[in-house]
Parts: C-alpha cells; structure tokens; sequence
C-alpha cells in the first residue's frame, strides 16, 4: 500500500475521493467507540499500523475544526453536493437531500 508523503498514513483511493462536507460531534460517545474498536482485530494494534490511534487523532483534529472535542466527518454523495436553491436559507437550519 503506497503511504502518503506528509504522514506515513496508507494513502487509498478512498482518501482522495472523500470530501469532508458534514461534521459530527462525537465527543459523548467516542468512549464507547474505542471500546467496541478493541474488539476488532484491525484497531487492537495486532497489524503493523495503528488505525486506532489514527483515527483517534483524526476525531481529535475533526472536533478542533468545529470546536468540540471529538468529531467525525461524512461525504456526502456527489448529487448532494451539486444543488441549486432558490433562497438562501439565513434564518434557518440548512436541509440536507440525499
């Protein structure tokens, strides 16, 4: 697997493709996260990368993007992204179609 040049992270074609369009504070709920993660063999550290640290740090920098202590983020599908609005919605939540 080829790394990326920055961080020593497996780069995947995923990573290139994956735009961050929503976050998500985890911060309640990562705990519980890393304990069901121990379970897998994958994030028990029993394979040459440490993807539970990874993602761990990555929670950490999401929430310090959006000001919360951990966060996830989502792509949201290509159709989701392209849309047109007749309004801009100030005083409003934004809708999400996907």
């Amino acid at each position: 697997m080829e790394e990326s040049r920055s961080w020593g992270v497996p780069a995947t074609r995923d990573s290139e493709d994956y735009h961050l369009d929503l976050w998500v504070d985890v911060s309640d709920v990562y705990d519980r996260w890393v304990d069901a993660c121990r379970e897998h063999q994958l994030l028990r550290g029993e394979i040459s990368f440490d993807y539970l640290h990874y993602y761990g740090g990555l929670a950490a920098k999401r929430g310090a993007e959006i000001g919360v202590k951990r966060a996830v983020t989502v792509s949201l599908p290509p159709i989701s992204r392209q849309r047109k609005v007749d309004f801009f919605p100030v005083d409003s939540e934004p809708v999400l179609i996907f």
